[in-house]
């Protein structure tokens, strides 16, 4: 589980009788799988790899849920030496670390360079938490789920260099159970209306994608990734337009991938099977 990859290796979080650690395959998760930590005294979970480097949660029997970093010449540093620590939603990208803490009201970034930390709370924290932390090189993007009744979605950003600069995005808005993912150069959401949070059908999500440049400056500019029928769900940014996300119909959920945009679509009348999109 929690696999993360970078240009070497794969890691991964393995549940065993022995224990739960983090393991390694190499080759671009071709070569042989080895442990990278797996003490008997803690789980290792949340591993993210990046040019060498791991970055990863360790949870002790008392609670305490530090970051570690286990650097490329094989050192370790304890990230959040302070008792208490309740670690969730670890990102590492760029020399930057960030995370969810305390009560995962607290977006908190590491500077692995300087060693420093930075962290402020989230807006609405008596009913609201982070529950999703992405990274481009310089910015933190973060989710805030939860809300009183109805279950809200909200994402904002920050540079990662000034933390006190958080705010929302003003685009998109209006989410409900929304995911996202983010590169510096496009972010791509799928989110429920407001009805399909509380359990009601009223249609398939569609994955939506802008550039990061005019979200960051709130310009509604979002196309469709794809025309698919299927609700499209979990989307995954790679280089340039690519994207990867779970296609879900009635029968199956599939992996599906594009390598552009659809763009614009527009609906055909519905069929035996429902109504469908297609490209234009």
């Amino acid at each position: 589980m929690d696999p993360s990859l970078d240009d070497e290796r794969v890691v991964f979080t393995r549940i065993s009788a022995a224990g739960v650690g983090i393991y390694r395959a190499g080759d671009k998760g071709q070569g042989a799988i080895k442990k990278l930590g797996d003490t008997p005294d803690a789980d290792e979970t949340e591993p993210v790899t990046e040019n060498g480097a791991l970055a990863y949660i360790s949870t002790t029997a008392d609670g305490e849920q530090d970051v570690l970093l286990l650097k490329a010449d094989g050192t370790t540093v304890n990230v959040t030496p302070e008792a208490g620590t309740k670690a969730s939603c670890l990102a590492m990208k760029n020399g930057t670390i960030a995370w969810a803490g305390g009560d995962a009201t607290y977006l908190y970034v590491y500077d692995i360079a300087t060693g420093t930390t930075q962290n402020k709370r989230i807006p609405g924290f008596l009913f609201n938490s982070i529950s999703d932390i992405q990274l481009t090189s310089d910015r933190v993007f973060y989710r805030i789920s939860g809300g009183f009744l109805i279950p809200s979605t909200t994402i904002g950003s920050t540079p990662a260099a000034d933390v006190t600069q958080m705010k929302s995005l003003t685009y998109p808005k209006s989410l409900y159970v929304a995911q996202f993912s983010v590169s510096d150069e496009y972010f791509a959401y799928s989110t429920y209306d407001i009805w399909g949070a509380l359990g009601a059908w009223n249609g398939p999500t569609n994955v939506q994608v802008s550039r990061t440049e005019d979200v960051l400056a709130g310009l509604n500019n979002f196309s469709f990734a794809s025309c698919s029928f299927g609700s499209q769900l979990a989307p995954s940014l790679g280089d340039g337009q690519r994207i990867v996300w779970l296609d879900t119909t009635a029968a199956a959920t599939d992996v599906v991938t594009r390598g552009a945009f659809a763009g614009t679509c527009e609906q055909h009348p519905p069929h035996a099977g429902g109504g469908h999109r297609i490209f234009r």
